[in-house]
């Protein structure tokens, strides 16, 4: 009888050390997982800063886009014959 509660006292005091062991990884964990969820966030703005900025040099780039295409389309000169017979010449 003795020796059962011997087991038993001993069994229960491991569970108690193991719970306080997994109380503290616990801790830890939560402690791990907010840094890298605050790690993740700056990263994630630093990340946009990035892309806008990439997205307000293209906005430029599509200005000037149109307006280099409409001028190639409007400019449509037929080319002279005589610039064509000049190389003949040589």
């Amino acid at each position: 009888m003795a020796r059962m509660r011997i087991q038993l006292v001993c069994i229960i005091l491991l569970a108690f050390t193991s719970w306080s062991l997994c109380s503290d990884s616990e801790e830890e964990m939560k402690a791990l997982e907010a840094d890298l969820l605050t790690n993740m966030y700056t990263s994630k703005l630093l990340q946009q800063e990035v892309f806008n900025q990439e997205n307000s040099n293209q906005d430029i780039m599509k200005r000037k886009t149109p307006y280099i295409l409409k001028r190639q389309l409007h400019v449509n000169k037929a080319r002279r014959p005589y610039i064509l017979k000049r190389s003949s010449y040589y």
